[in-house]
């Protein structure tokens, strides 16, 4: 197992890398229902939201979402959040991966959106993210972490 020259760095690196390897390498045999994309993709978030969130909170910009590729009418309520910006958003998404307050809904048979929920303290943030966009954001956020 390779060391980490930076962790701060080097695990968002890593967790981008995961969901890239995954992306190009899965296998074409593995059947359509025993492919999980969108399971790692959430639990990639811990490593793309929580640490980050923890260890670079003052590097989040307080920037609008949408100059971040998000759509505002993703976001159903920001509940509680004062900051209806990037750093609110982050803010609000790592509580929901944090506390796991998250559905997925369905489309076909196949996930299309997820559900994120901040609902400690009565702040009722709600967003519905297509998973498109999730995968995207999360991406342009994390390259945004490592430089």
């Amino acid at each position: 197992m390779v060391e980490f020259d930076d962790i701060n760095v080097d695990f968002v690196r890593r967790t981008l890398l995961i969901i890239d390897q995954y992306e190009q390498y899965i296998p074409q045999n593995i059947p359509r229902k025993e492919q999980f994309e969108i399971t790692l993709l959430i639990n990639c978030l811990l490593g793309l939201l929580i640490l980050p969130k923890a260890r670079h909170s003052e590097r989040i910009p307080s920037e609008s979402i949408e100059s971040w590729g998000m759509n505002k009418e993703f976001i159903r309520n920001w509940g509680n959040e004062r900051n209806k910006n990037l750093k609110g958003l982050i803010h609000q998404l790592r509580n929901s991966v944090a506390h796991f307050d998250i559905t997925a809904n369905s489309f076909a048979g196949e996930i299309s959106e997820i559900v994120f929920r901040d609902t400690h303290f009565n702040n009722n943030f709600e967003a519905v993210i297509p998973v498109k966009k999730l995968s995207e954001f999360v991406r342009y956020f994390g390259r945004f972490l490592i430089e």
